[in-house]
């Protein structure tokens, strides 16, 4: 994650702004928004690898073929959808 920048300016946004909105000048409450919202993705993630160990079994080739062809006729409705919005 350190690789994409996307991720960098994410986190220097937050930064900037949990310090711009700091009731004073301290840097307390900096590292407490801070480490309340890398509390927050480390549980999310852990709930992520905890349902994905769960749903492994369901995921087979057909099914990721059968959703593979769905997305990407959602894809073809929605770039049809814009088109004919833009046409007419």
């Amino acid at each position: 994650n350190f690789a994409n920048p996307l991720v960098i300016f994410y986190w220097l946004s937050v930064a900037s702004v949990a310090k711009r909105e700091s009731p004073d000048d301290s840097n307390g409450f900096l590292f407490l928004f801070l480490g309340i919202i890398l509390t927050t993705f480390i549980s999310f993630d852990i709930v992520k690898i905890i349902t994905a160990k769960k749903i492994r079994n369901l995921v087979t080739y057909k099914l990721l073929n059968l959703l593979n062809k769905f997305i990407g006729s959602v894809f073809i409705a929605f770039g049809l959808f814009f088109i004919f919005r833009v046409i007419f």
